[in-house]
């Protein structure tokens, strides 16, 4: 046991330490693509060749890539992060920083680690307690809070409790995103330590712990991003969009840098307490923490009864688990989006062509013409509705499929050896510790807002999850079908979410038909055509919901058969 601790030390130094410094390469990297001079601004209006020439010597830009990229190191170390070269034009980037990361830190510690702090207890409740009524709320209840749409749900948030009933302000209030995002943080941590606990012994590895990690942070971090823009909080995740956006050479890196040390820090600080968890728990067999945190016969029989066996037939697999409401709910809401994402013409009658055309009409109330009004040139709402699912299930299972296949191979791949195991997790881990929403759009930034970059990323995020999936158990067929069955829902739902996240930044492909595009389209119009929004996110809602809802209801505990 003592060897596992000693693993684990290791894994908590090294994943971090290998993870910052691989994030910095690559966003050094990165920023060499970015459009635009980053000598310019250290120049006057007016300049010549010979000036430029010795500011371009003295920022280290004519020296080889791997002195500049140590200079690059010198100066984060050192706080000397430049000046700003388009967004404000010579005001020194640690001043703009200053002035927004303030502002994101009012609205996201505290929510985070309250949700923190009680998650872990009602994450322990969902599995010890043992009456299944409270079992089937609790799991309800994450359900509907990892499903919702964060920027509608902040919409509506600012329009029924700020505009309708004049209890908040509608923006710049850091109460209510903070309120969304306390909500997220212990659904959120409910979700993994409830998974936790299921998990038999030799199931759970620093590895996994730390992959989950960076899932739950990469939500966190996307959901701020959006919190941000929403409620108009002009905080650190604002200003890195915009420096994207802007092309500002020096913001950009200085950005980078603190959105991949955040995500390593935290992962240094809760690999430790996960060593240390299990240090006493295993290895010294505290009586208090195994009291409170350990796994009793209840839960073992529990986890036992949530374990896919390769030995389970299939057909009892997809038997019990046909039978479950929450299989039956998901299942009905799935078929519907999947026959809409198909045939769009089931719910209306206009082409594609016609849905984006430009109308009279625009921003008007629900009528017999338009059941649910229209919206920006008076397009129909319904029919952006109709083919904005279709969209967002077609672009999402595509990169979802793309995502399973590579995850597949390297899943096999690391079944090979328990260092292989090891050091194909670990790469996984160091690759994806930047968060996915940023990649994206510094990908989609560099290379242009097009669909395939657009996929290619999304799929990319994919790999971890389904490589970490199939690491688990034997080489069987049967056993990897099950898994991929009861899990695709679940990867499907987080992509669609992501999707129509960067549609609702106005940072996707702008020939796309996208709920979250027309979503943001209505914003500014939510207190005089609230409809325009109502359905595209209540629609995008129950469309994520009826996937989530599939997932949970595939993961149905088992009878236990008892053999005599």
């Amino acid at each position: 046991m003592i060897k596992v601790v000693i693993r684990n030390i290791i894994y908590t130094i090294l994943l971090p330490t290998v993870a910052l410094f691989l994030g910095l390469v690559l966003s050094f990297l990165l920023s060499l693509f970015l459009p635009g001079d980053p000598v310019l601004p250290f120049l006057p209006p007016y300049f010549t060749a010979e000036e430029y020439n010795a500011v371009l010597k003295l920022l280290g830009f004519d020296q080889p890539l791997i002195i500049q990229f140590f200079m690059y190191l010198t100066q984060l170390i050192t706080g000397n992060l430049g000046i700003s070269s388009s967004l404000a034009k010579g005001t020194p980037i640690i001043v703009l920083l200053l002035e927004r990361i303030p502002n994101t830190i009012d609205f996201t510690i505290l929510p985070i680690v309250i949700g923190l702090i009680a998650g872990i207890p009602l994450g322990i409740l969902s599995v010890r307690v043992r009456y299944r009524l409270v079992k089937l709320l609790i799991q309800i209840l994450i359900i509907l809070g990892i499903s919702m749409p964060i920027f509608f749900g902040g919409m509506w948030s600012q329009y029924t409790f700020g505009f309708q009933l004049g209890l908040f302000p509608t923006v710049g209030d850091p109460f209510l995103p903070s309120c969304i995002l306390f909500l997220l943080t212990l659904f959120l941590t409910t979700r993994q330590v409830r998974s936790n606990y299921l998990k038999k012994s030799e199931e759970k590895h620093i590895l996994s712990n730390s992959l989950q990690i960076i899932f739950n942070l990469g939500i966190i971090i996307a959901t701020s991003f959006i919190l941000e823009v929403t409620f108009n909080i002009h905080g650190f995740f604002e200003l890195s969009t915009i420096a994207i956006t802007y092309y500002d050479y020096w913001l950009f890196r200085a950005c980078a840098f603190i959105l991949i040390a955040l995500p390593a820090v935290i992962l240094l600080l809760s690999n430790i307490v996960y060593t240390i968890y299990n240090y006493f728990l295993e290895e010294r067999q505290s009586k208090q923490i195994t009291k409170y945190f350990g796994r009793t016969e209840q839960v073992v029989e529990e986890s036992a009864r949530y374990t896919i066996g390769s030995d389970q037939k299939f057909k009892d697999f997809i038997y019990y688990r046909i039978k479950s409401p929450l299989t039956i709910i998901g299942l009905v809401i799935v078929v519907f989006t999947i026959i809409v994402a198909i045939f769009p013409q089931v719910l209306t009658p206009l082409t594609i062509e016609e849905a984006i055309g430009i109308y009279p009409g625009a921003w008007d109330p629900p009528s017999v013409a338009h059941p649910f009004g229209q919206t920006k040139f008076g397009r129909d709402v319904l029919a952006l509705f109709a083919y904005g699912v279709s969209t967002s299930i077609i672009v999402s299972a595509l990169s979802v499929l793309i995502g399973i296949t590579i995850g597949l191979l390297f899943g096999y791949l690391s079944k090979v050896h328990i260092w292989v195991k090891g050091m194909v997790l670990g790469i996984m881990i160091v690759l994806f510790i930047t968060p996915s929403i940023m990649v994206i759009i510094m990908f989609l930034g560099i290379l242009g807002r097009n669909i395939e970059t657009m996929i290619t990323i999304m799929a990319m995020y994919v790999i971890p999850g389904v490589t970490l999936l199939i690491s688990k158990g034997n080489y069987s067929l049967k056993l990897t079908a099950k898994k991929i069955i009861r899990y695709f829902p679940l990867i499907l739902a987080f992509n669609i979410l992501l999707f129509e996240a960067i549609g609702f930044l106005r940072l996707s492909d702008p020939t796309l038909v996208q709920l979250g595009t027309n979503i943001s389209d209505a914003r500014l119009h939510l207190f005089d055509a609230p409809w325009a929004s109502f359905l595209p996110g209540l629609g995008l809602y129950a469309l994520v919901m009826g996937f989530f809802t599939l997932h949970y209801g595939l993961k149905e505990p088992i009878p236990i058969v008892r053999r005599s």
